[in-house]
C-alpha cells in the first residue's frame, strides 16, 4: 500500500492534501478549543481555566542538567547567592526601616550604597536571639535542608524558570496547629495556578501535581510564596494550555533558546568528529563506474565504513576501500572551522542574559587577576544582592508578618557583612568614619563592623576630632570702617 501511495496520487498531489489538512486544523483548532473549554470550565464561577506550567518550564530544568554552559552560568550565580545569609531582626526605628528598603531596592550597588545600607540597618534594626521561632525556621526550613541549600534550590528555580514557589506547611494539630512549621520548595513544573475571571482578576489557588496525578488541590495563596519573573504575555481567552502567561514568571531562558540551540549543537558536532575519529579523507575505488549498486551492497559498504571508524585505533587513519585507489581530502568546513569562535559569542550572549562576566568562567580575554576581582564584586553588586532582595521583600511581606504573634515586629533582612569579596567597601567604610568631623558612637562604628558592643557609657557618645570650636566661642575682630 505504502508503494502504491505515489503512484495513484503522485507526490505534489500528497503535499497539497497536506498544506489542506493543516489550513482547515490552523482554522478550527482555536474555535475547537474554546468551545471545550468553555464547556469544562464555563460552568465554575467566577474562575478562569487552569494555568498549566509552560513547556519552557521543563526545557529549562533540562537544559541545567544537560548543557555545560546553563549549569555553570545558573549554578554560579544561585551558589554564591544562597551563601549570602538571612537573618531575622527586630524592628526599633520605623523611619530608618522605611529608607532601608527604598536603598536595597536597586540593580546594582556602589561602594556608597553598600555604607548607606550598613549605617540604616545598624539604626534601623537589631538581632533577633537565636531561639524566635522565625529565626529557628530559616536556619532549618525543613528536615532534609539546610538553609544554604534550601536557598540554593529556590535560586536555581528562579533562574532557570522565572518563578519559585515555596509552600507553607502547617501541621494542623496542636494548639499552633495553624503556625508555619516548615517551608518547602515546589517545581514550577508541577504547579497549577487558578485564578478568578472577574476583573481584576486574583489567584484563588494552587494545585500541586505529581507523575500527572492531582497530589494538593486547592492550596489556598496565603500558604504559598510566589516569586516570578515580569512576563509581558497578556493573551486572554480560553486556551486553557497558554492562557494567562502573565501569571507566571518569564524563564531568561527562552530569550535564550537560540544562543542555547547553537551552543547544543556545536556540541554534538564536536562530539561528533571525536567519535568519528577526526577521518582525515578517503581512499577510493576509482575503477567502479556509474553503474547502479544495490542497496544490499551499499548498506554493507556504509556498515563497514562506520565499523572502521569508530574504532578508536583507527583514529587519524585514512579509509580505503577495493580496486584502483584515488583519494578525497574531507578536511573541516567552514562553520567547522568557526565552531570555537561561534561557541564563545554565543557564551558571552547567555552570561549577558544573566548579567555576568564571561571572565568568571575561565575566559583568556582580560582574564587579569584584578579583573577578576573585580568581576566577582560586580557579580555580587549588580546580581546576587538584587536577587536575595528580591527575596527578602517576599519573605517579609508574606512571612515575617504572620510570624510575629507577639508585639515584637520582625524583619529578615541578608547580611553582606561576611562577605570577603567585599571587603574593600569595609576599609573605604573605615576611610569614611575616620574622615568625618562627627563620627557615629563608638558602639555604632563597632555594630558597623559586626562587632559586639561595649558595655561602657563612653562607648554610646559619638566623637569629636579636635581642632573645632563652636562659632558662639570664637571671637571676631570688628571690620575697619
Amino acid at each position: 500500500m505504502k508503494l502504491l501511495l505515489p503512484d495513484l496520487f503522485g507526490r505534489r498531489k500528497i503535499n497539497e492534501l497536506a498544506l489542506q489538512i493543516k489550513a482547515i486544523e490552523t482554522y478550527f483548532a482555536p474555535a475547537l478549543t474554546a468551545t471545550l473549554s468553555s464547556t469544562v470550565f464555563g460552568n465554575m464561577a467566577n474562575t478562569a481555566p487552569p494555568i498549566y506550567p509552560n513547556i519552557t518550564t521543563t526545557n529549562a530544568s533540562n537544559s541545567y542538567i544537560n548543557s555545560d554552559h546553563v549549569y555553570s552560568v545558573v549554578n554560579k550565580i544561585a551558589e554564591t547567592t544562597s551563601l549570602i545569609p538571612f537573618y531575622v531582626y527586630y524592628e526599633t526605628n520605623e523611619k530608618y526601616l522605611r529608607r532601608l528598603k527604598g536603598i536595597t531596592n536597586r540593580l546594582f550597588y556602589t561602594n556608597k550604597g553598600l555604607y548607606d545600607i550598613a549605617i540604616t540597618q545598624l539604626k534601623a534594626l537589631e538581632d533577633a536571639p537565636e531561639t524566635d521561632p522565625l529565626n529557628k525556621l530559616l536556619m532549618m526550613p525543613n528536615a532534609y535542608q539546610s538553609q544554604q541549600e534550601f536557598f540554593l534550590a529556590a535560586f536555581c528555580y528562579h533562574l532557570l524558570a522565572g518563578e519559585c514557589f515555596i509552600f507553607k506547611y502547617r501541621p494542623g494539630v496542636g494548639a499552633n496547629g495553624s503556625a508555619v512549621t516548615e517551608l518547602h520548595i515546589l517545581a514550577p513544573a508541577n504547579i497549577i495556578v487558578h485564578v478568578s475571571s472577574e476583573y481584576p482578576q486574583k489567584i484563588i489557588n494552587y494545585e500541586l501535581t505529581l507523575n500527572g496525578n492531582s497530589t494538593i488541590k486547592n492550596i489556598p495563596p496565603s500558604d504559598i510564596i510566589h516569586i516570578k519573573k515580569f512576563h509581558p504575555d497578556n493573551t486572554y481567552g480560553y486556551d486553557a494550555i497558554t492562557n494567562y502567561a502573565r501569571w507566571r514568571g518569564l524563564s531568561p531562558l527562552v530569550p535564550a533558546s537560540k544562543v542555547i540551540a547553537r551552543l547544543t549543537s556545536a556540541d554534538d558536532a564536536a562530539v561528533s568528529q571525536l567519535q568519528n575519529g577526526g577521518l582525515p579523507g578517503i581512499v577510493y575505488d576509482k575503477t567502479i563506474g556509474n553503474e547502479e549498486i544495490s542497496q544490499e551492497s551499499l548498506d554493507l559498504m556504509r556498515q563497514r565504513f562506520f565499523s572502521y571508524i569508530r574504532n578508536t585505533g583507527n583514529k587519524g587513519a585514512p579509509f580505503f576501500s577495493a580496486g584502483e585507489k584515488g583519494y578525497l581530502p574531507i578536511g573541516l568546513k567552514l562553520a567547522d572551522m568557526e565552531l570555537v569562535e561561534l561557541q564563545n559569542m554565543d557564551f558571552k550572549r547567555l552570561c549577558n542574559i544573566y548579567k555576568v562576566s564571561t571572565i568568571l568562567f575561565n575566559s583568556d580575554v582580560a582574564a587579569t587577576e584584578s579583573n577578576v576581582k573585580e568581576m566577582v564584586k560586580q557579580m555580587y553588586t549588580s546580581v546576587c544582592l538584587p536577587l536575595a532582595y528580591t527575596f527578602r521583600d517576599k519573605f517579609n511581606a508574606e512571612l515575617s508578618k504572620e510570624m510575629s504573634p507577639d508585639k515584637k515586629k520582625r524583619f529578615i533582612d541578608v547580611d553582606v557583612s561576611g562577605i570577603t569579596e567585599l571587603q574593600d567597601d569595609f576599609l573605604q567604610l573605615a576611610n569614611v568614619l575616620a574622615a568625618l568631623p562627627i563620627t557615629p558612637t563608638g558602639n555604632e562604628m563597632r555594630g558597623m563592623f559586626k562587632f559586639d558592643a561595649i558595655d561602657n557609657e563612653n562607648m554610646n557618645i559619638p566623637l569629636v576630632k579636635q581642632g573645632y570650636s563652636l562659632i558662639d566661642e570664637l571671637s571676631f575682630a570688628a571690620p575697619i570702617v
